[in-house]
């Protein structure tokens, strides 16, 4: 990274307990210790556009209403203009509902349906612990993944056996309103078990193995701990959430240099355009991996999914991404139009249109609702309108957060002329008291994608047609 980074300290080690964990110090509620370290940080350094949150409450599971932690976390990145990247929390023990004969002797795929079914009989009690059901954060789940190759396995055993999903220990959604949380998956580590011998013996419990060695994330440390390299691995939530501030804070790099000079990207848009870029690049992995009968409903487990697309790197000639920031107030509206390559005019194969909506809502508290400003939009209207359909999360339940991340595919053919384009209409609707006048910043990115055999350079013609910078048109 070319920026700094500031170290603000929240906890402090606990000397009653035996490892001195670290803990929020006596005296200090969290909500307040929040408010004091924004404040600080938006007065000292006024320049900082994100903030990473690595830490849970192990002992407040969310259930239901938003803790105050959460509200003050709203409350404050609404008031500052900030990101902040919250981790879902991490579990412990798992109980598969086999004995520990079967469980030793199992096949190919048995650990995995059976880690898949434990979680769906367990998951009110893996649920996301606190704050991160906070609306307004990025809340991130961590994926059964890293770069960390083969390993020793000893008496350790890997119960997803690779499959790239989300790891049994990550916190487990849904969010407030039954919203979309976690917001984004990212690699958190393998993270592998250990049977415990002293449990029932009609069941199997399996306990996360410790210690530094591989798999996992490789994370620097005291030479205390690892005198010879000052690096441990580390799995959970807490890795795949420094993974996504770091790519929100490349796309900070990229957000700076794409407005310079822009009239209208102003600084209260930055938070929402890196929690829809960062977001953007999010698909679900192959979902043939978590079918389970009656099991966890395939979108709560895999949310939004992963980060597939890194656009950090650029757009290759078959994609084109477009970024368009803006304000709403209630009952407001605008359509984010996008012109069309003319030389997919009457091609048959594979198009993607990805749609991502993000902005930070005033929160009222006192309401039920929460949420003062609802923003989103419907199917993609224009000329690939009949050819395209909604796959992966519905648009009703991604509606409920601050974050709609939608994909559209197709592969039919269409006639499509000089002048057609693709319409996303956003539109705001006041919730919980209403905005009083005020306005809401957001940021909306789309894609446009086709296969790759088709050979249509879809980047260039579409950036030949869209500077100025894309239309956007205001309907009261």
């Amino acid at each position: 990274l070319t920026r700094p980074i500031l170290a603000r300290p929240i906890l402090k080690p606990d000397s009653g307990t035996q490892q001195h964990d670290e803990a929020v110090p006596d005296g200090m509620l969290m909500p307040d210790l929040m408010v004091r370290a924004f404040r600080e940080i938006a007065t000292e350094s006024p320049s900082i556009r994100i903030v990473n949150l690595s830490v849970c409450d192990p002992h407040a599971p969310f259930d239901t209403i938003p803790s105050g932690w959460a509200r003050a976390l709203d409350w404050l990145t609404a008031e500052h203009g900030m990101l902040s990247v919250v981790s879902a929390g991490n579990h412990t023990a798992l109980e598969l509902a086999v004995d520990q004969v079967t469980f030793a002797a199992a096949n190919d795929g048995d650990r995995r349906r059976w880690t898949l079914e434990a979680l769906s009989m367990h998951a009110l009690s893996r649920r996301l612990l606190t704050p991160a059901e906070s609306i307004n954060s990025l809340t991130v789940g961590a994926l059964h993944s890293d770069a960390a190759g083969a390993y020793v396995s000893g008496q350790r055993v890997d119960l997803l056996e690779d499959a790239l999903i989300p790891s049994p220990v990550s916190g487990i959604g849904r969010g407030f309103r039954r919203s979309v949380k976690p917001d984004v998956h990212a690699p958190g580590g393998r993270q592998l078990f250990t049977v415990d011998l002293g449990g029932h013996a009609t069941t199997t419990r399996l306990l996360p193995a410790i210690g530094s060695l591989p798999p996992g994330l490789r994370a620097a440390c005291p030479t205390s701990v690892d005198p010879t390299t000052g690096e441990v691995h580390i799995r959970g939530t807490s890795g795949s959430t420094a993974l996504i501030t770091r790519r929100a804070a490349r796309l900070l790099e990229l957000v700076d240099a794409l407005r310079s000079g822009v009239a209208g990207f102003e600084d209260r848009h930055i938070a929402a355009a890196l929690k829809a870029l960062v977001v953007h690049g999010a698909e679900w992995p192959d979902t043939k991996l978590v079918n389970v009968d009656d099991g966890l409903p395939v979108d709560r487990l895999l949310t939004y999914g992963w980060l597939a697309t890194d656009h950090v790197l650029g757009c290759p000639p078959n994609r084109v991404t477009v970024l368009t920031v803006g304000d709403l107030g209630a009952r407001e509206e605008e359509d984010v139009i996008i012109p069309l390559p003319a030389s997919l005019s009457g091609v048959v194969g594979k198009r993607r249109i990805t749609a991502t909506l993000a902005w930070l809502s005033p929160i009222n508290w006192r309401h039920r609702q929460y949420r003062r400003a609802k923003l989103g939009f419907g199917k993609p209207g224009g000329a690939l309108n009949p050819v395209i359909d909604s796959k992966q999360i519905g648009l009703r339940r991604a509606q409920r957060g601050t974050v709609q991340h939608q994909i559209f595919e197709g592969s039919g053919a269409v006639p499509i002329g000089v002048d057609d384009d693709i319409r996303l209409t956003v539109q705001c609707t006041e919730q919980a008291g209403g905005l009083n006048g005020t306005s809401v910043p957001y940021a909306v990115a789309v894609s446009l994608e086709v296969a790759e055999a088709l050979g249509v350079d879809v980047y260039t013609e579409v950036a030949a047609r869209i500077r100025p910078p894309v239309r956007v048109v205001a309907r009261p």
